[in-house]
């Protein structure tokens, strides 16, 4: 038990990396087809909504958009 009476937390020694952490980075177009199947619209649904929010955020990509809405620590 930890001081606070919670369970101690798993711990990091012997955990693989997730899947997804080994996967090499996908294509756009993938990415957003996948994303579009999980939602179960189509993949134009997926691009418009991202294309609407980059024109709120001032951006024209996924990364960009990532930076603006978590800016570094240093520099806020």
């Amino acid at each position: 038990m930890e001081a606070d009476g919670r369970p101690p937390g798993p711990s990091s020694a012997g955990r693989r990396p997730s899947p997804q952490a080994a996967r090499p980075p996908q294509p756009t177009a993938n990415r957003t087809a996948r994303i579009a199947g999980q939602l179960v619209v189509s993949a134009g649904t997926v691009r418009k909504h991202l294309e609407n929010a980059f024109g709120r955020l001032g951006v024209s990509s996924r990364t960009a958009a990532v930076a603006r809405v978590f800016p570094e620590p240093e520099a806020l």
